[in-house]
């Protein structure tokens, strides 16, 4: 099958045990078993975790590509050395980010509910909308390349728009909160007000990195 369908996958920069292994490593398979690519980002946590399962199980450096900000370029040689395509996209993580979704037909992500987040992170615990929650709300006002299904070996039909639907009807989000400032205070009911990408984009930068 052709290697046309890419996957955005992003995540906590702090996961708690087990996260990756229960969140991720199953719809990761199932692209991998699809043949889609992968696009990330260079953070650690999820990012870094990401990248090392995808080599460890063999898939072509050359079906990965990592996106940095101009601020990480110093980091792009790291990547190549090791096969991995290397981009720089933007000046920021959020404008890295918004190239990924760009670049990307879905997304495979989680973030921490209230619940986890304040278990997760104590007394020290803030309600935050992450950037991991950015992407999300990105790729649900349309930004990103877009696929109706895709047919696998047994001619099952797999509609992976379907990935996109289930970040619309999810609940309004809680909120995790990423270690190192990033990540900014949302009202519930945000996710109703974003309606277009440009009022959001304007939104998140007028509340900060």
């Amino acid at each position: 099958m052709p290697r046309t369908t890419f996957a955005f996958i992003s995540g906590h920069l702090d996961p708690p045990p087990i996260y990756f292994s229960n969140y991720y490593v199953p719809r990761i398979s199932a692209a991998i078993q699809l043949g889609h690519g992968f696009v990330l980002g260079p953070s650690r946590g999820i990012d870094t975790m990401a990248l090392e399962h995808l080599l460890s199980y063999g898939v072509p450096p050359s079906h990965i590509t990592v996106f940095l900000s101009s601020n990480e370029s110093s980091e792009k040689s790291r990547y190549v050395g090791r096969g991995v395509n290397a981009t720089i996209a933007g000046n920021g993580h959020t404008e890295r980010d918004e190239a990924c979704t760009r670049a990307s037909h879905y997304d495979i992500l989680r973030y921490l509910t209230a619940e986890e987040a304040k278990a997760h992170y104590g007394p020290s615990y803030k309600p935050r909308v992450s950037g991991t929650q950015k992407n999300e709300i990105r790729r649900g006002t349309g930004v990103g390349l877009k696929v109706v299904g895709e047919v696998v070996a047994d001619g099952q039909e797999v509609p992976v728009v379907e990935v996109n639907e289930m970040a619309k009807k999810r609940r309004a989000p809680t909120a995790e909160e990423d270690t190192g400032g990033e990540g900014d205070k949302l009202e519930s009911n945000q996710i109703e007000k974003v309606n277009k990408l440009g009022q959001l984009e304007k939104g998140l930068e007028e509340l900060g990195e």
